[in-house]
């Protein structure tokens, strides 16, 4: 049985094909609101035979490209796929004022890093938004911070500046910026470093110290790398999230 799991953010739809736990392939595409569902059924099919699919699972974050992904699978498989729902699927306890407001991205994240590395832990996802997700000892969300990704605030910067040039993310080669380029480059991988360590202690603080420390999203490898307390870099953990509730939550059904 081959189980494809899709994950829809802002900046990206991440699809990943497995086989029980063990992914096969995965594939990104850019989250484009304007596609419709004929487009989103040619992309599949450039990427992979639909028939290779047994059964479809989704988290999604944007509504319009849900909706459309939705009649992709109708049209590709005549069936309705999974949209996971954190509350309706009890993923895990919701210790938050508005259980149904928590993105459910945060959750299977939460919902894999805690089968994977245990509780206490911290998530954080380096994405559209920079999130900082935390699950106690006995494996309830906590909740957690949200803060804009580095792009956003890249762009910013270029954006509602006169001035300041738009300049890509990278490691600095200097401790003090002697031009504007290395100066902005500074504020934002540094500053991005001085916000994790800041919060992942905060979090800490209010968990107890055996608390785990995860990482995913498109920078975790390369902030594990330079963060010390940054245990364990997964970048494919939503996925790995999608393919875990369905073993749990739907085939055992």
């Amino acid at each position: 049985m081959t189980l494809l799991a899709i994950d829809i953010g802002n900046t990206g739809i991440k699809l990943g094909l497995f086989k029980g736990l063990e992914m096969q392939r995965s594939f990104r595409l850019a989250s484009i609101t304007q596609r419709t569902a004929d487009e989103y059924a040619v992309l599949f099919k450039g990427l992979f035979d639909p028939a290779e699919v047994d059964e479809v699972i989704i988290a999604s974050v944007v509504p319009p490209i849900g909706s459309a992904i939705h009649d992709t699978v109708r049209e590709l498989w005549d069936r309705e796929p999974l949209f996971v729902n954190p509350v309706v699927l009890d993923l895990m306890p919701l210790e938050v004022d508005y259980p149904g407001e928590v993105g459910v991205d945060r959750v299977v994240n939460c919902y894999a890093a805690k089968k994977l590395y245990g509780a206490p832990l911290v998530v954080i996802d380096f994405g559209t938004a920079t999130t900082f997700d935390a699950v106690s000892t006995d494996g309830a969300y906590l909740g957690g911070a949200i803060a804009a990704g580095v792009e956003i605030a890249a762009e910013a910067l270029y954006e509602k500046t006169a001035l300041l040039p738009r300049v890509r993310l990278k490691k600095p080669l200097t401790d003090i910026g002697r031009n504007t380029r290395a100066a902005i480059q500074i504020g934002l991988y540094e500053g991005l470093l001085g916000q994790v360590e800041f919060i992942v202690k905060r979090f800490r603080a209010a968990l107890g110290e055996s608390t785990r420390v995860v990482a995913t999203g498109g920078l975790a490898e390369e902030m594990a790398r330079e963060c010390p307390l940054i245990e364990e870099a997964a970048v494919g953990l939503s996925l790995t999230g999608l393919a875990m509730i369905y073993q749990d939550k739907i085939k055992s059904v």
